[in-house]
């Protein structure tokens, strides 16, 4: 993976929150490093940061939680929360986006996303699809950039809600198989 990222204005305007709007993508990217590093955010950002790690492992404090981000894990971080992360060697890859608007919080809700909160959806490649999707919409710019981002990053929550859900409950065929197994095998 490469390091790139895309912004809506500039990198000195990503870090914007915006309820005039229902929802906004303002910035997205990969961070793909070797070389230690430590990111500390003591007031947080403006707007939510979702943070998708995609190889590697990553140092990772938010709130009175400390622990190790691995592949397949993510966070969504509210704004004006505190966070910090780091890499004190090896190589690791995560996936960013910053969004912001006044739907965000129902947004997550209904895709039963909660924020300061380890997920292990593990990683999907519809969902590595799905943010190379958006990052194509922010080096486009097509008509409808709005509506496209937009609607990449709602695609991309309902996908992880689902992979998720899935693992909390199993499908109706894991389960009859299951029962096969342990009543017929």
């Amino acid at each position: 993976m490469q390091n790139v990222s895309y912004y809506r204005e500039s990198a000195e305007h990503d870090n914007a929150c915006s309820l005039t709007t229902p929802l906004q993508v303002n910035c997205c990217g990969v961070a793909a490093l070797s070389n230690a590093f430590t990111n500390h955010s003591p007031q947080g950002r403006e707007d939510y940061y979702f943070l998708y790690m995609a190889e590697g492992a990553l140092n990772f404090h938010l709130n009175a939680l400390h622990t190790t981000l691995r592949a397949g894990d993510l966070v969504i971080i509210p704004p004006r929360t505190p966070y910090s992360y780091s890499l004190r060697g090896g190589e690791m890859a995560y996936y960013w986006v910053h969004f912001t608007g006044a739907q965000c919080e129902g947004l997550l809700a209904a895709c039963s996303l909660p924020v300061c909160t380890i997920l292990h959806p593990g990683s999907d490649p519809q969902a590595h699809e799905l943010l190379g999707a958006l990052h194509r919409a922010f080096y486009l710019r097509a008509g409808c950039f709005e509506a496209e981002s937009c609607g990449l990053l709602s695609v991309l929550f309902s996908r992880l809600s689902r992979l998720l859900s899935s693992q909390a409950s199993p499908s109706r065929l894991q389960t009859s198989l299951e029962y096969i197994h342990r009543h017929y095998a």
